[in-house]
């Protein structure tokens, strides 16, 4: 039986559109004893069914990674959280921004997504920067991107659902095809830098 916590509380619980329920602890510290394995799997079991718990993350994008690190090992992420002078536990899970098979013959370092439990460790990593294997790389917030339909790339409110395009239109190369089917390798050409901003 998990150990109880004085004052824990929730302080209320809210539907989403796809059935899960995000429930708003009185803290932090409950948040944080709520996550706990043993509670987790209590609080589960108390709702029964087939419920299945996944925190709440911030995404933070990590700039020019080695891709030699494997970032989806959670021994990769621990170390990166001791060097980089975070909490055990903060990263929950991190990915490569681009797909593999985009990446160009040679690529030495590329992009990452990283989420985190939280925005104090969002922050430190965006004041601070990431540092792994004797490494410094640039954190910054992502970049919201302007909404558009994913099938024929326009910018009129209208998504995929509602699209009367006939045909698909890559946005890489403005062919007649999907995205993830273009061929055409990323050049690096017309990047730019984002400032870092805290939560």
């Amino acid at each position: 039986m998990t150990e109880k916590f004085e004052g824990a509380a929730f302080v209320g619980a809210r539907k989403l559109d796809n059935g899960g329920v995000v429930f708003d602890c009185i803290n932090e510290k409950t948040a944080l004893w709520v996550r706990g394995e043993e509670t987790m799997k209590e609080f589960i079991a108390a709702l029964g069914g087939t419920c299945v718990f996944k925190p709440r993350t911030l995404g933070i994008v990590v700039k020019m990674m080695p891709v030699e690190l494997d970032i989806g090992s959670a021994g990769v992420l621990r170390l990166i959280e001791r060097e980089s002078g975070l909490k055990a536990g903060v990263i929950v899970t991190a990915r490569w921004l681009k797909p593999l098979h985009r990446r160009m013959e040679g690529q030495r370092v590329a992009h990452a997504v990283v989420e985190l439990v939280n925005a104090e460790a969002a922050n430190h990593l965006i004041d601070n920067g990431v540092f792994t294997q004797g490494k410094f790389c640039k954190a910054r917030k992502p970049v919201a991107e302007v909404q558009r339909c994913l099938k024929c790339q326009k910018f009129d409110g209208h998504f995929v659902q509602a699209c009367k395009s006939t045909v698909d239109v890559c946005c890489r190369c403005a062919g007649n095809h999907r995205t993830s089917d273009c061929t055409i390798l990323d050049s690096g050409m017309g990047r730019r830098t984002v400032p870092a901003h805290s939560f």
